[in-house]
């Protein structure tokens, strides 16, 4: 299962909480560990908040590949859409929040760049390395295959800011 570098973990977290979103869309949700973050530090931080009976954030995923899902993601996540979000734009409300980490570099930049114009949020934050990076795993899931590289000039339309800027570009999307 895919999984991200850690050094995006606190600036990814800290604008999060800096945001407060009451909706997130985590697209791309691998083991599930930025629902869990999320919940954590939106929800659990400074509450008892424990369960899903308790929870008060909508937090969503998409995941492109299905046998990722486990049981844990249900108990994390309020609804699940499996597939590539670039079939389900339709069925995807708006949010707060998009999260899309580690998401953009595995489609082609033109379906990236549709990707950020049809999701419908309020912010977006993008992690994606900051670096050439050649991964071509194929069978089973070519998804996750890197299609291109994305820096913070691909982002200027959209008047980014730059969260961290190391081995992983975190970029916030949205006012």
């Amino acid at each position: 299962m895919p999984t991200c570098a850690p050094e995006a973990i606190a600036p990814v977290i800290n604008e999060v909480m800096r945001l407060r979103p009451r909706s997130i869309l985590d697209v791309g949700c691998g083991m599930g560990k930025w629902g869990m973050l999320f919940r954590e530090y939106l929800e659990g931080w400074g509450s008892h908040r424990y369960s899903p009976e308790q929870f008060k954030l909508t937090i969503d995923a998409v995941e492109g590949y299905a046998s990722y899902i486990q049981d844990w993601h249900r108990a994390i996540y309020n609804r699940i859409f499996v597939g590539d979000v670039r079939k389900l734009y339709d069925e995807l409300p708006a949010y707060d929040l998009a999260y899309l980490g580690d998401v953009l570099e595995h489609v082609p930049k033109e379906d990236g760049k549709e990707m950020l114009a049809r999701l419908q949020y309020r912010w977006a934050i993008i992690s994606t390395p900051a670096g050439k990076t050649v991964m071509h795993r194929g069978k089973p899931n070519a998804m996750l295959d890197h299609q291109c590289l994305w820096t913070a000039l691909d982002f200027k339309p959209h008047r980014p800011v730059v969260l961290h800027h190391g081995k992983v570009l975190i970029v916030r999307l949205g006012t």
